[in-house]
């Protein structure tokens, strides 16, 4: 078993070790998404916000618990993200 399965981990069957790196790449990544999604997201506090913000929470949990496949979830989170921004 090399470093980054021991690290990262695949599957549902994760440890705390594993769900704590994924926590903590989570956590720089959904700051980078927020940063590209702009203030819009929780500085109006509208209908279509709030649900964005519900979402994008729930699907980067997704992928912290290993319900889903990481980067996938990633990139499900982005493309809220982006969409939120084109739309708003």
């Amino acid at each position: 078993m090399n470093i980054t399965d021991t690290l990262w981990g695949t599957g549902e069957h994760l440890d705390a070790l594993q769900m704590g790196v994924r926590s903590f790449v989570t956590f720089f990544v959904s700051l980078a998404l927020l940063r590209l999604g702009g203030m819009r997201i929780f500085g109006k506090k509208s209908a279509q916000d709030m649900i964005i913000t519900i979402l994008f929470g729930a699907v980067l949990a997704r992928g912290v618990v290993g319900a889903s496949p990481y980067w996938p979830t990633v990139v499900a989170a982005a493309v809220m993200v982006l969409g939120n921004r084109v739309l708003a």
